[in-house]
């Protein structure tokens, strides 16, 4: 049989992150700690994106637009547009 907690008295602790109040505890090693709480609260506080994507990728979706853009038998003009795009992919 589960026993009741005696929570009378006690403050109820609100959080502090911004984005959501729902906090759930995480195991990490303790060399990370420090690392992993500041980049979660730059997160929380905007100065940080979740994930910025490279410029090269947009330069190759922009290539690959432009080929779907050609006339279908132009295939020597798409050929080259492919040719481009993995030349910047294989730079990445």
């Amino acid at each position: 049989m589960k026993r009741k907690s005696n929570t009378t008295g006690l403050k109820p602790v609100h959080s502090t992150w911004k984005s959501c109040k729902e906090t759930k505890p995480v195991r990490i090693p303790v060399t990370l700690i420090d690392d992993v709480l500041a980049y979660a609260r730059a997160l929380d506080c905007g100065d940080l994106q979740p994930y910025n994507r490279p410029t090269e990728l947009d330069k190759v979706i922009e290539i690959l637009n432009d080929a779907l853009s050609l006339k279908a038998n132009s295939g020597g003009k798409i050929k080259a547009k492919i040719k481009e795009a993995l030349e910047v992919i294989e730079r990445l």
